[in-house]
């Protein structure tokens, strides 16, 4: 096992520029978007129903950013609860991990 490179850039959790905002809170699924300013990291999207959730980031990430503005674009700027949550099921085959509650 190489031991002369040991995680050179410190854990994301420790970066002071680290940015959690909730953006979808209903009783079907909760969007958090997590980005490291100004650049998106990703979106943690968790089905309460299920109890399943995912952490999305990457290419996919910004493909779902770009898609939910078009969703909200086609509607005038106003959606409601239930098409954010149509829209959010459509990632629905991604949400793979347990969540645990403590």
């Amino acid at each position: 096992m190489n031991t002369d490179v040991i995680n050179e850039s410190p854990p994301i959790a420790l970066q002071a520029d680290v940015a959690t905002q909730v953006l979808f809170n209903s009783p079907h699924y909760y969007v958090a978007e997590i980005s490291l300013q100004p650049n998106l990291l990703g979106f943690e999207v968790v089905d309460k129903f299920t109890g399943r959730g995912a952490f999305i980031g990457g290419a996919v990430a910004e493909s779902m950013r770009e898609s939910f503005q078009a969703l909200v674009a086609d509607h005038e700027g106003t959606v409601t609860a239930e098409e954010v949550d149509e829209f959010i099921g459509g990632y629905d085959a991604l949400l793979l991990q347990r969540v645990v509650y403590h």
